[in-house]
């Protein structure tokens, strides 16, 4: 796998695992920005969005738009990969301590 790979696939799991703790199991496209710069994925906005997009397309998010600001909100499947109790290929596991 490559380098860019797995950032990806790290960057994705990172955003489930937030949401999985956030209130309401929800957070804003620039939140999410600052969650993924505080876990040194220093990223744009829309690579962000890209990253959000597909884990919509794969049923771990859903995505809405109100007042023009992105929102992902965890779906139950997203938050079963986020304990770690289903495996989705792109998705880095969580770090078992």
């Amino acid at each position: 796998m490559d380098f860019n790979a797995m950032l990806r696939e790290d960057r994705r799991g990172c955003i489930l695992r937030f949401l999985e703790d956030a209130p309401g199991r929800f957070g804003s496209l620039p939140v999410l920005v600052m969650v993924l710069d505080t876990a040194g994925h220093r990223t744009s906005s829309e690579s962000v969005a890209e990253e959000l997009d597909w884990l919509e397309r794969n049923r771990l998010v859903t995505l809405d738009i109100p007042g023009g600001v992105v929102v992902a909100t965890l779906t139950q499947r997203g938050a079963e990969v986020a304990q770690d109790r289903l495996r989705v290929t792109g998705v880095k596991r969580p770090e078992l301590v």
